[in-house]
């Protein structure tokens, strides 16, 4: 039913990027967090954050691809991007990470969230080379907006705070 589902609701022709993620969604519905649309993050397109994002108690922090630090140590949450509150983008994004736990699905967002020309495209945006993040300190005091340019490469994720070996 759930394919049948994502059949009907295509167009005749429609592009490999768009029928991978429609298979995605209806993948992640099956509740397997193993299942997948192999090499799915090849076809979303280009333009990464240039930062990683993880869940703290007080927030989403971005911190930089190197793990030394976060983007603004005085500021570490992110509370918008390009204008929407992180977790709208957060809930777009989720719709290709499949339904485990709360936590499982919000730590799959925060991943699938670098490619933000892709939660662009979902959201109906425009997609452009660099990307406006409002960062704040603890409870949302002192906000600070930049911009920053889109990475051409995404930043992977690691052990973080990075530590160094002995």
């Amino acid at each position: 039913a759930i394919f049948d589902a994502v059949r009907v609701s295509l167009d005749e022709e429609i592009p490999v990027g768009a029928f991978a993620i429609a298979i995605s969604r209806a993948i992640a519905l099956l509740g397997d967090g193993h299942a997948q649309v192999r090499e799915l993050e090849r076809l979303l397109p280009s333009g990464y954050l240039p930062f990683l994002l993880a869940d703290s108690d007080q927030g989403v922090v971005a911190f930089e691809p190197d793990r030394s630090g976060f983007v603004d140590p005085e500021r570490p949450y992110v509370r918008s991007i390009d204008g929407r509150p992180i977790d709208e983008w957060l809930e777009t994004v989720s719709g290709v990470v499949t339904v485990l736990s709360k936590e499982a699905d919000r730590f799959r967002a925060l991943r699938r969230l670098r490619h933000l020309n892709y939660a662009r495209l979902e959201l109906g945006e425009a997609r452009t080379g660099e990307v406006r993040v409002e960062l704040v300190a603890a409870k949302g005091n002192r906000p600070r907006t930049v911009m920053l340019p889109l990475g051409r490469s995404k930043p992977i994720y690691g052990p973080w705070p990075r530590r160094e070996n002995g």
